[in-house]
């Protein structure tokens, strides 16, 4: 916060994710390349925390529930059974729930976009590949209205999230899936 907000993480396991991916080649000969776009429901916020007298604090948790759109661009490389990859990209989001009382609060932007990368890599057992990936989202919403929580004072925030998850992917075909014989 560019305030003094106090602020902490919280784990979750609430995310969800069905993706496309298309493998292409870059300029007819370099195999090395793709696009991934997707719908996900992820939960996302922080933990408030309040200093009630010295050395006592009180938390709060804002957590909220999120509809996610990565769109990715890949670079994997292909060794025997294995694919590395790395891709970069943006995001869209939305909020549409919360366990908060009252609902969601009117000074949150539910609207969200940010830059994400991720890494990762794949076991390829034809057709079906195992995933395990990485990603960080670094977000830019509060660019939108820095004013929400008042005319006078702005407030700058950069959400931040660190994913890690594991996927089974399904190979639709394509010359890039295709098994070798």
């Amino acid at each position: 916060f560019s305030q003094s907000g106090k602020h902490k993480g919280f784990t979750s396991t609430k995310n969800f994710g069905l993706y496309y991916t298309y493998l292409h080649s870059m300029l007819g000969n370099m195999p090395y390349f793709g696009i991934q776009f997707g719908l996900e429901s992820t939960e996302m916020g922080y933990t408030h925390v309040t200093e009630i007298d010295e050395n006592v604090f009180e938390e709060a948790e804002q957590r909220y529930s999120a509809i996610v759109f990565p769109l990715i661009a890949l670079f994997r490389v292909d060794i025997s059974k294995i694919r590395l990859m790395l891709g970069v990209g943006g995001y869209g989001s939305y909020i549409y729930d919360t366990q908060l009382p009252g609902g969601i609060p009117e000074t949150t932007n539910k609207m969200g976009f940010g830059i994400m990368g991720q890494g990762g890599f794949a076991i390829k057992l034809h057709p079906i590949e195992l995933h395990l990936e990485a990603s960080y989202r670094y977000g830019f919403t509060h660019f939108v209205d820095p004013t929400i929580y008042s005319d006078l004072y702005w407030l700058y925030t950069h959400q931040n999230q660190l994913e890690i998850s594991v996927g089974v992917h399904y190979n639709l075909g394509g010359k890039y899936y295709k098994k070798k014989k």
